[in-house]
């Protein structure tokens, strides 16, 4: 097999994960058994396209691939060609974040410093082990705990050092305007701070500057909001990742290599 080009978990069955799957593979000695994969059963109705012939087909009842009809047959050459170009770009895709986990070692740049637990405007905010905050109690005011850098202080001085690149901030899961993480950014120590404020979306952010530094903060944005747990996962990730899925903080392997210079020069 080539590629699975979509897939879908639907149940289990006898301790496998039942999975429909749309694959494309090379010829059909390549089409998988159901149970060809540890773990997983290939779902009944899955479906398959051999690039030698561009033909279609459909895993049956009785664990066979069987070729569709003559009218949906095959897929032509043109057809072909944009499975195998929408192939190659994915795999570059996921070349890219390879190979950049594997220079940098790092998922989640945003090391949570916050102390814990804090009472602020009456909500209070505890740090958990895998680095996101969890808020309880009706906020009084405006409850913002600051998670990189101190808090109460907005300076050059009291923020944290970004290095330069491109980076994706994502607030998934907040509600409307209410919850929100706040990104106060500073290029040099001359520069004004510049606060930006990331709702349920992702934000982009350029660091084209050595000197650049930041402070971050979990926000409850007015009072009278009653907090029953709620988590607030705080991750700054390098663009060239596209997973979104929070990653407790993990310092590069440049840190780490630092780090070791120190102690063991």
């Amino acid at each position: 097999m080539r590629y699975v080009d979509d897939s879908k978990e639907v149940g289990t069955k006898s301790g496998r994960v039942v999975v429909w799957m749309r694959i494309i593979c090379d010829t059909l000695a390549d089409l998988p058994a159901p149970d060809a994969y540890d773990g997983v059963t290939i779902c009944m109705g899955s479906r398959a396209v051999v690039i030698a012939d561009g033909s279609k087909h459909v895993l049956q009842s009785g664990g066979q691939w069987v070729q569709q009809g003559a009218s949906s047959a095959t897929y032509t050459r043109a057809e072909i060609d944009a499975f195998l170009q929408q192939i190659n770009t994915q795999n570059a895709a996921q070349q890219a974040e390879i190979n950049y986990l594997a220079n940098t070692g790092a998922k989640n740049i945003l090391d949570n410093t916050a102390p814990s637990p804090q009472n602020i405007q009456n909500v209070t905010w505890t740090k958990n082990a895998d680095g996101s905050m969890t808020a309880t109690g009706t906020s009084s005011g405006v409850s913002a705990v600051r998670v990189v850098g101190v808090q109460g202080s907005s300076t050059y001085a009291s923020a944290v050092p970004i290095p330069r690149g491109r980076y994706i901030i994502s607030a998934s899961g907040f509600e409307l305007t209410r919850y929100r993480f706040a990104l106060g950014f500073f290029a040099d120590a001359n520069s004004s701070r510049e606060t930006t404020n990331i709702y349920n979306d992702e934000t982009i952010i350029d660091v084209t500057t050595d000197t650049a530094r930041y402070d971050f903060s979990c926000v409850i944005a007015q009072s009278g909001e009653v907090m029953t747990g709620q988590t607030w996962y705080p991750m700054i990730r390098p663009a060239a990742i596209t997973d979104s899925t929070y990653q407790p903080y993990a310092p590069t392997n440049r840190q780490l290599y630092e780090l070791i210079k120190q102690y063991h020069p």
